[in-house]
């Protein structure tokens, strides 16, 4: 996934809060980051590449992998 400021990494996170679609938060974070995102569907893709990632870590640090 392409680096993430940490202002994407914020709204992202603020809006990946279990009540709104990836439709939903791709939309928002296309409108608040238009230079970032050509459109809500390269949003969305950036968001769940970065979700996934975090996902990872955590997985790892759970299995001991990580500090």
């Amino acid at each position: 996934a392409p680096a993430a400021s940490a202002d994407v990494v914020r709204e992202m996170l603020a809006l990946a809060n279990g009540t709104r679609s990836f439709d939903e938060i791709g939309a928002a974070m296309a409108a608040r980051f238009p230079r970032r995102f050509s459109s809500p569907a390269d949003a969305v893709s950036h968001c769940t590449a970065l979700l996934a990632e975090l996902e990872d870590e955590d997985a790892e640090q759970a299995h001991g992998r990580l500090p």
